[in-house]
């Protein structure tokens, strides 16, 4: 008898270990953020913390919570920080995302809070100078001194693109708009059509498997969870035995090359097997906006629904998708649940955006075949 309890006291044992080693695969091979920590070696629990508090920021700024997301800014991690410092790339992302709204709602006194202790902070960087004196000449009795520092920092940096572009609105304000201050829209119209990437890639986290795992837990369907778990279990077998195949990349470096109507259009076929994400890298440039992302397979139109693009140094706002400054912006098309059903090894895709510029005055320039062919015949 006492063998017996022993043996059903094991089996429960060993049982146990087997679900929560499960889980913890699940955790380490089906999360991106674990994939990507794997991936890029271990990251300090320093830049872990500043990272985090970003995100909270970040998400107060895009949920319209900015009073809370300027309280903030007031509090650990970021009143410690200096230039330099692990987290200053992030705090500064941070304030050149929340100047810009503040800006563009009207709320001068606040972006003159902002920039003022961001200045402070740094006094080189430019951005900071830029919204600081463009606060200042919107602030009663003021205008006048923020307009001759605006011009000031001009004639210094006459390339930086904020500081032309406000400097663009005093000069207009006091009718001494001249060419000088708008800077070279066709320059930038160049730098914005090269160094494109695509990167098809498998993400686990993107698998189906773990997609109704995800729901299962989210309806406390527990008897599913568990079948998902076994699922989950036997995919690992087959991803150990074929790991080269799934961590696979196919990258592809492209030029945009936009119609009449400014519509980019990238061709390509995927392996459904092995393809769970298309990766989008645009240039890096401060200018360049993102808009109408549109996916075809096999001909037909997939709607794209929430939470099937991720966004990373990017962020949405007003239809577009934006550049926070940060290195390395690019953005995720989910399209696991989407080739699913796709009973080939090569499936044809086609991705369709348009690119814009952010022009002196704030709005969106449609980059166009016509203003590409402009500037070539202007360089010949």
């Amino acid at each position: 008898m006492q063998k017996i309890t022993l043996k059903i006291v094991a089996n429960s044992v060993s049982m146990a270990a087997g679900v929560l080693f499960t889980l913890l695969l699940v955790m380490t091979v089906f999360r991106q953020d674990l994939l990507d920590f794997i991936g890029t070696g271990i990251i300090t629990y320093t830049v872990n913390n500043y990272r985090e508090a970003a995100d909270n920021v970040s998400n107060k700024i895009v949920r319209g919570d900015i009073d809370s997301a300027m309280k903030s800014l007031k509090e650990e991690p970021w009143q410690a920080l200096l230039p330099g410092d692990r987290g200053w790339v992030y705090i500064t992302a941070i304030n050149r995302k929340l100047a810009d709204v503040l800006y563009r709602q009207g709320l001068y006194e606040k972006l003159f809070e902002l920039s003022k202790v961001w200045h402070k902070h740094n006094d080189r960087d430019l951005a900071a100078r830029a919204y600081l004196y463009e606060s200042i000449r919107h602030l009663p009795g003021r205008e006048e001194e923020g307009r001759a520092a605006l011009k000031r920092e001009f004639d210094k940096f006459p390339t930086h693109r904020i500081i032309a572009r406000f400097n663009s609105y005093a000069q207009m304000s006091s009718g001494e708009i001249t060419t000088r201050t708008m800077p070279s829209y066709r320059q930038v119209v160049k730098k914005i059509i090269d160094g494109w990437e695509l990167e098809l890639r498998w993400r686990a986290e993107h698998t189906t498997l773990v997609q109704n795992l995800i729901e299962h837990y989210d309806d406390n369907r527990w008897s599913e969870i568990w079948k998902s778990l076994k699922e989950i279990w036997k995919f690992y077998f087959v991803w150990k035995e074929n790991k080269e195949l799934y961590e696979k990349k196919q990258i592809r470096e492209f030029s945009i090359q936009p119609d009449a109507d400014g519509i980019n259009t990238i061709v390509m076929s995927v392996d459904p097997v092995i393809t769970t994400t298309l990766r989008i890298d645009p240039p890096s440039h401060s200018m360049l906006i993102i808009s109408g992302i549109k996916l075809r397979i096999n001909g037909q139109p997939m709607e794209l629904t929430e939470g099937m693009i991720e966004y990373a140094n990017m962020y949405e706002r007003d239809g577009y998708i934006w550049q926070t400054g940060m290195n390395k912006p690019r953005f995720y098309l989910k399209v696991a649940g989407l080739l699913g059903n796709i009973a080939r090894t090569k499936a044809p895709i086609e991705l369709e955006f348009k690119a814009f510029l952010s022009d002196e005055f704030g709005d969106p320039r449609l980059v166009t075949n016509k203003k590409i062919d402009d500037h070539v015949n202007s360089a010949e």
